[in-house]
């Protein structure tokens, strides 16, 4: 599994949280028709209370997480660029948009993040 450093929460309601805001910010829906949430290997308890993992699946999972320098934007004075979710509705309604602009705009990208 491949993912950003920006897509990982410590628990399933804070993921599940970011998920209705992005999806709401997005679409001005409550839920999104594709989720794909990860939770690490399967697992179970049944068997005499013990707990064993990897039973009806993988035995082991590979996450291999990108930071692709955002660890270094937090600690640059663009840190306000990563207070933004994702949402894609940058130029519409984001009142973080109409503060900054396109400050962090590429080219002809004209998004928050660029």
């Amino acid at each position: 599994m491949l993912v950003g450093i920006d897509k990982v929460y410590p628990n399933v309601e804070e993921a599940l949280n970011m998920l209705k805001i992005q999806t709401f910010c997005a679409t001005g829906s409550l839920a999104t028709s594709f989720v794909n949430i990860i939770s690490g290997t399967s697992q179970t308890a049944d068997i005499e209370k013990q707990l064993i993992k990897g039973v009806h699946g993988p035995r082991e999972l590979c996450l291999i997480l990108v930071n692709n320098h955002r660890s270094d934007i937090a600690r640059s004075e663009y840190k306000e660029l990563l207070y933004c979710i994702g949402c894609g509705q940058c130029l519409l309604v984001c009142p973080a948009y109409g503060v900054y602009g396109n400050r962090f705009s590429v080219g002809s990208q004209l998004g928050g993040r660029g």
